[in-house]
């Protein structure tokens, strides 16, 4: 798809942008809740979120912070296909976070995140989350079961919170009291790759959002009554003082035929592109 004029990106008010091109439209906002994309519509797909959005954190032994602190220090700034977002780190938020918006080819945006801190000596477990929030419908999460995918809905499940994680030593991770508890959310199996489909009710088209298997720890749903939730947990390292943490996660919208051929693809080309170098 192309820009529907010569900017991608255009300013709206003090904290926010929308995503002008032909065929998909979406809101920014930087403030005001977690950053990222708002009402996304392409074709007859109508998706509210936050999407492709950053939430908080958490790390061993800290209970869940806001990721970007409020209040604090930010500036933003958008050239041709991408849109930064840098927040500093300060007396409430002692991580530096910088989120970069970008259009690539087609129909597809990433979300890079770089986060560091100056301000305390380590973080260890760091994982820093994302957030999708959408109207009910199937959210689809490829299980991995022996050598097959299994698609499983976790709309359908029947406990409120459902899990998938990387491996096992993921699952040892999120044992430690971190959010949310292990006895809230129920661990399905390990993810064959790290994504979701969502697929809203009564519509052909569906809306993908897919991270890298070597940053995403787990992927949580939450069903919280008429809507959906999901978070990528990324990284679960130690985050030192000096030490730079980077990652991507990308959406895109597919017709619903082929969306989960679509969705296995996109995450075969983000696992074999070059890891973002951005300063």
């Amino acid at each position: 798809m192309e820009p529907t004029s010569d900017r991608y990106w255009l300013r709206t008010g003090q904290r926010g942008y929308r995503l002008q091109l032909a065929g998909l439209t979406a809101s920014l906002l930087l403030r005001a809740g977690p950053a990222g994309l708002r009402r996304l519509a392409a074709h007859e797909l109508r998706v509210h979120g936050p999407v492709l959005s950053v939430s908080h954190w958490v790390a061993q032994g800290v209970d869940p912070r806001p990721a970007p602190a409020r209040g604090g220090t930010w500036e933003h700034w958008a050239r041709q296909e991408q849109v930064t977002a840098c927040y500093e780190e300060g007396p409430a938020n002692p991580t530096r976070y910088e989120l970069r918006w970008r259009v690539l080819q087609g129909d597809l945006i990433e979300l890079e995140a770089s986060v560091a801190t100056s301000l305390v000596p380590a973080l260890r477990g760091f994982e820093l989350f994302s957030l999708g929030q959408v109207a009910a419908g199937q959210l689809l999460l490829p299980v991995q079961r022996g050598a097959e995918i299994e698609w499983l809905d976790a709309a359908g499940e029947s406990r409120r919170w459902v899990m998938v994680v990387r491996d096992e030593r993921t699952s040892e991770l999120v044992r430690d009291g971190r959010w949310p508890a292990a006895a809230r959310a129920a661990v399905v199996g390990t993810y064959a790759v790290p994504l979701v489909v969502y697929r809203p009710v009564g519509l052909s088209w569906s809306y993908i959002e897919l991270g890298h298997p070597l940053d995403v720890t787990r992927l949580i749903v939450e069903r919280r009554g008429r809507r959906l939730r999901w978070s990528f947990g990324l990284f679960g390292l130690e985050l030192e003082k000096g030490v730079i943490l980077r990652t991507r996660l990308r959406a895109a919208v597919a017709p619903r035929a082929d969306d989960l051929t679509h969705a296995e693809r996109l995450a075969r080309e983000l696992a074999v592109s070059p890891p973002p170098l951005s300063a």
